[in-house]
């Protein structure tokens, strides 16, 4: 259940602001900062340095898989539409692997 709330509040992460001047390191702390905002509000049990953790490892995670020129074109596109089953697949997987890394059971 907490991967699914925290993958949600990824994605709704993502949806934040993103102009095509920004660097990617702009869209980042962007993605993380608002990612941290999502992932801990709500009545989360999640805290601040975990979140900002996890979701700092997502985005990473998740720009290895492409190249960097299209890792800021998918960012920028999924800015516009909210619609790359691909891209989300992939935020997903990163987000699990993230989890498993970063999160003690």
């Amino acid at each position: 259940m907490k991967k699914t709330l925290f993958a949600a509040a990824l994605l709704a992460a993502v949806l934040a602001p993103a102009a095509s001047a920004k660097t990617v390191q702009q869209m980042r702390s962007e993605f993380v900062s608002s990612c941290v905002q999502s992932a801990t509000s709500g009545g989360s049990t999640l805290n601040r340095s975990m979140a900002t953790t996890l979701c700092g490892c997502t985005f990473d995670e998740t720009a290895k898989q492409y190249p960097a020129a299209q890792w800021k074109r998918t960012l920028e596109q999924y800015d516009r539409t909210g619609n790359d089953p691909v891209f989300e697949r992939r935020m997903r997987a990163s987000t699990e692997t993230c989890v498993r890394r970063h999160v003690r059971r």
